[in-house]
């Protein structure tokens, strides 16, 4: 009678355990579908450069769209799954970007304040 009481609880066990890793497993890809909906649906549209090319209107506006683009894929590698070091070259080439155009801005600025 104590081995079938133990051997009904260990299949209760069993089945609630298979259950419960099965609800776990469902929950988990729902949650990546629902991520991937709201990073979809947050994504910002693409940049559309203003002035024309050389000027100084077209020098800041690319260079509000590498800070932008800086900001994005820093939001993106901290909430988000890949690897690391594929970040990281990502973030350092962004950040490169935009310490260019940040030097190319002063530039033009002093060049407009001496003239």
């Amino acid at each position: 009678m104590a081995i079938a009481v133990v051997g009904v609880l260990g299949l209760f066990w069993v089945v609630y355990s298979f259950g419960a890793v099965r609800a776990t497993n469902a929950m988990n890809q729902r949650l990546q579908v629902a991520r991937a909906e709201r990073i979809e649906r947050w994504a910002p549209p693409p940049s559309q450069p203003s002035g024309e090319p050389g000027s100084h209107q077209r020098l800041l506006s690319d260079f509000e769209d590498a800070v932008y683009a800086e900001s994005r894929h820093a939001l993106a590698a901290q909430y988000g799954s890949g690897n690391e070091a594929d970040h990281a070259t990502i973030a350092a080439q962004l950040h490169a970007d935009v310490r260019r155009l940040r030097g190319r801005v002063l530039d033009a600025l002093s060049s407009a304040a001496q003239t």
